[in-house]
C-alpha cells in the first residue's frame, strides 16, 4: 500500500511540476514594453475621435499586498517619469495609481468625463472582475497585463506568444465599453468573439 501511494504521489508531482515550472519560467511583460504597446492599441480605437477632451485619463490599478502587482506599478511609474509627455493621437495620457481597494469602491473611481482607461496590473482574477465591472459602469475602457489576470470582463490584455508580445482583444467587452477597434488592429490580435 505504501509503495502504491508513493507511486501515485510521484506520478502526480511529475505531471504537475512542468505546469508550475512553465508558469514560473514565463517572463512577465515589462511596463517599458507593455505601456507603449497599450498606447498603440488605443491609437486604433476609433471611438477616441468622438471624445473631445485633449487628455486621456488612465488609472493603473495595483494591489499593494501583491508583490508582482506592486512591482508592475513601480515600473509603470518609472516609465511615466522617463516619458513625461506621453501622447496617443495628440492627446496627453495622464497615468495615475489607484490601489485595488479604492478601485472596487464605486466612490473611489470618478465617472469618466473624457476618454478613460483602467489598467489592471497583475490583479487577482476575481478582484479584477469587480474592478472591471465598476470601471465599465463608470465609462472606462479596461486593459490588463499579464493576460493571465484577464477576466472575461476585461477588454484588452497583453501576453506572450512564444517569444514576442501578443495582444488579446475581448470583442464583446470592448464593444460594450464603446471601443471601436479598427480591422487593421484586430488582424494582428488574438480576438475573443
Amino acid at each position: 500500500m505504501l509503495r502504491r501511494n508513493t507511486i501515485v504521489l510521484l506520478t502526480t508531482v511529475a505531471l504537475i511540476a512542468p505546469m508550475i515550472c512553465a508558469r514560473a519560467d514565463m517572463p512577465s511583460l515589462d511596463p517599458q514594453l507593455a505601456l507603449p504597446l497599450l498606447f498603440k492599441v488605443l491609437a486604433y480605437d476609433e471611438s477616441l475621435d468622438a471624445r473631445h477632451d485633449s487628455t486621456i485619463a488612465a488609472y493603473a490599478v495595483y494591489d499593494p499586498d501583491n508583490a508582482a502587482s506592486y512591482r508592475l506599478w513601480t515600473k509603470s511609474k518609472e516609465f511615466v517619469r522617463n516619458n513625461p509627455d506621453l501622447r496617443v493621437r495628440g492627446r496627453r495620457v495622464d497615468l495615475r495609481p489607484l490601489a485595488l481597494a479604492q478601485s472596487k469602491d464605486p466612490s473611489g473611481l470618478a465617472v469618466a468625463d473624457r476618454y478613460g482607461i483602467i489598467l489592471l496590473l497583475n490583479i487577482d482574477s476575481s478582484a479584477a472582475v469587480a474592478v472591471a465591472d465598476t470601471a465599465r459602469a463608470r465609462g472606462y475602457h479596461t486593459f490588463a497585463f499579464p493576460a493571465t489576470a484577464m477576466p472575461p470582463a476585461t477588454g484588452v490584455a497583453l501576453t506572450w506568444d512564444g517569444n514576442r508580445p501578443a495582444i488579446v482583444v475581448n470583442l464583446p467587452v470592448t464593444q460594450a465599453e464603446g471601443s471601436q477597434y479598427s480591422s487593421r488592429l484586430l488582424q494582428v490580435c488574438r480576438v475573443i468573439r
